[in-house]
């Protein structure tokens, strides 16, 4: 069974599936370098005669996210204090086993990476349409680390942007490209040598030897 629905992203979140998630902290990408984007690929953003060509034009302002973020020198780099670092990852685990099976994630100074397989066997389907099993995981884990971070901060306001990027992972080649590409995020930027000295990466542990 698989739930569907479009805010400024399109999401389809079938229960049970495994999951890539990114999201960033409240502010961290500057908006007129996103319209700047926008107007630049204006013509592939409104082409409708191609999926594939959407779907190359939804890739390329992903990877063009994701450059910026990994910058980290737009907006907040809350996620750079070791004590909000450390907030952040005990939420992650605590849900793990109870929401979802936790495979990988980094936490960056502006954003974090997440995979996870969603634990269909605790969602309840007596659920209003408007409900979404991982839409729902995500906020009730943005409520909860906000609140915590805004207490340390002394701030009050949004923490996380409110929406996040969510994608459903295809298969076990994709599955391995994608753990790779989020335990070396830090590796890419030259923060380390080896994804294993960031203190804010983690791997399931049966599977670490192979990444």
């Amino acid at each position: 069974m698989g739930f569907y629905y479009k805010r400024n992203l399109p999401h389809y979140q079938p229960a049970g599936a495994e999951y890539w998630i990114t999201m960033r902290l409240k502010g961290s990408l500057p908006r007129h370098l996103l319209e700047q984007f926008d107007k630049q690929y204006a013509y592939e953003r409104n082409k409708r005669q191609s999926k594939a060509g959407k779907r190359a034009y939804e890739r390329k302002k992903r990877r063009y996210i994701h450059r910026l973020l990994d910058e980290g020198n737009h907006g907040p780099t809350w996620l750079t204090r070791p004590e909000i670092a450390e907030n952040v990852i005990a939420a992650l685990h605590y849900r793990d086993e109870k929401e979802y099976e936790l495979y990988a994630y980094t936490v960056m100074s502006n954003h974090l990476h997440l995979v996870f397989q969603h634990r269909s066997e605790k969602l309840t389907f007596n659920r209003s349409e408007k409900d979404y099993p991982v839409t729902e995981i995500l906020g009730n884990f943005k409520r909860y680390t906000s609140r915590q971070a805004n207490k340390i901060l002394g701030r009050t306001g949004a923490f996380w942007q409110h929406e996040s990027y969510d994608h459903v992972i295809r298969n076990a080649v994709e599955l391995e490209r994608i753990i790779l590409y989020t335990l070396n995020n830090p590796v890419h930027v030259n923060l380390v040598s080896r994804w294993q000295d960031w203190p804010y990466s983690y791997c399931k542990p049966e599977w670490a030897k192979y990444f």
